[in-house]
This record gives C-alpha cells, sequence and structure tokens, in this order.
C-alpha cells in the first residue's frame, strides 16, 4: 500500500499530461525541409524603417533568423547571414534573408547592429514573432531558432540542431528545384 501511495502523484501527473501535452518539448527534427500552414497576415516596421508585409514574402524563400541581442552563441550566425545578405542584393536571387530580435525591450536592437555593420534586415518586435511563428516566438528549448519561408509564404515546419550552413544548403536546393 505505501508503494502505490509514492506512486499515485506521478501516475495523477501522467494522467493530467495526457490532456495538456508539454509544451517545451519540441517536434521531432526533419532532414529536409517540409512547409506547412501559410503566415499570417502581419505588417511590422525593420530596423531601418521598411514596413514588411506578406506580399514582400511571395515569390522567394526567405531564411528568417529569431534571436535576442545578448544571447551569444545564438548570434554566431550573423557574420554568415550578413555575407549571404549581401550576395542575395547583388544576386537577385530567389532567396531573402529577414531577421527577428524577440528581446522583449528590443530598443536596442538598432545600437547592435550597428556595433557590429550589420545591414540585414531586422524586425525588432516580439509580439509579431509571436504572431508569425507561434508560442515562444520561435525560441525552442530557450534557444532562438531560423525558419525559412517558402515563396508561397508557407511556414517550414521546425527543424533542429542545424548549422545555418546547413539551413542554407537546404534552402539553395529547394530554390534550385523551382
Amino acid at each position: 500500500m505505501r508503494g502505490f501511495r509514492i506512486l499515485l502523484p506521478f501516475l495523477a501527473a501522467a494522467a493530467m499530461a495526457q490532456q495538456m501535452p508539454f509544451v517545451s518539448i519540441p517536434p521531432p527534427a526533419r532532414d529536409t525541409l517540409r512547409f506547412g500552414e501559410k503566415l499570417p497576415d502581419f505588417e511590422a516596421r525593420d530596423t531601418s524603417g521598411r514596413v514588411w508585409r506578406p506580399a514582400d514574402l511571395l515569390g522567394k524563400y526567405t531564411v528568417v533568423d529569431l534571436w535576442v541581442a545578448n544571447y551569444g552563441m545564438a548570434n554566431a550566425e550573423h557574420p554568415e547571414l550578413e555575407r549571404l545578405y549581401e550576395q542575395l542584393k547583388t544576386n537577385k536571387a530567389n532567396i531573402q534573408v529577414l531577421t527577428f530580435c524577440l528581446d522583449l525591450d528590443y530598443t536596442h536592437a538598432p545600437a547592435y547592429m550597428r556595433a557590429r555593420h550589420y545591414t540585414f534586415p531586422v524586425i525588432a518586435d516580439w509580439k509579431v514573432g509571436m504572431k508569425l511563428f507561434g508560442n515562444g516566438g520561435g525560441i525552442v528549448g530557450g534557444v532562438p531558432q531560423q525558419r525559412v519561408i517558402d515563396p508561397e509564404r508557407r511556414l517550414a515546419e521546425p527543424f533542429h540542431n542545424w548549422s545555418a550552413g546547413r539551413v542554407l544548403f537546404e534552402v539553395e536546393r529547394a530554390a534550385a528545384r523551382k
């Protein structure tokens, strides 16, 4: 009987978990890009003043980087994103870069960009991130993620543990098939 009393809280927790799934467990990793739901409508101004709308995403693959200014390693891909952004500006490829600063106090995003001489577009608004990328605004397990939007404005299913190079490889491969 004593063993049952010890087990009872665990059984109750298991029963509750079936009714309310854990939101912190990320979906399984994907080996390739798979696109699902269309992104909801939105309007957001980036740090340079440009207004972004869904029409700006049509016809191109959009590599999305979700970041916070003080996350250290999560921003390690920013030099690579800057190089890609500069390259895509001149090549007029059907791939573009768009980033979202998800800091609750995102007023320092322009200073972060200036200090590092980055010019890629940044929408500094965590509320827009929540609207577009769901609960957590695209942060999985406390780590900001990269996402991809296809030319029809559909969001790629989450992929985990992909390097920035792997994301770009998959996007270039998908763009070449179009």
